[in-house]
């Protein structure tokens, strides 16, 4: 999963859409639940499986969106630490 958001920021998506994320995981056929209830990204993000499940989207599908989101977390936490200033100590 890490691959396919990775793929997404390489393509120029600074940040991915509901609809292109949902795409990258075949998931595409689930877009219409998500523009049904306006869920954007920033929504999305805090979400968890039983809002997921509310949206009615199956176990496969709910599994799948939560472990590339927190795939995307986790990398964004590694990136922004890195890019972080370093502070010297005297």
């Amino acid at each position: 999963m890490c691959s396919v958001l990775s793929h997404l920021l390489a393509e120029g998506h600074e940040q991915p859409t509901v609809d292109s994320l949902l795409h990258s995981l075949g998931l595409g056929k689930y877009a219409i639940y998500f523009k049904a209830e306006e869920v954007d990204m920033t929504a999305l993000k805090q979400m968890g499986e039983h809002d997921l499940k509310e949206l009615g989207i199956p176990m496969g599908p709910r599994k799948k969106i939560i472990l590339a989101l927190s795939s995307r977390s986790k990398r964004q936490l590694v990136q922004s630490t890195s890019q972080a200033p370093k502070v010297l100590e005297p």
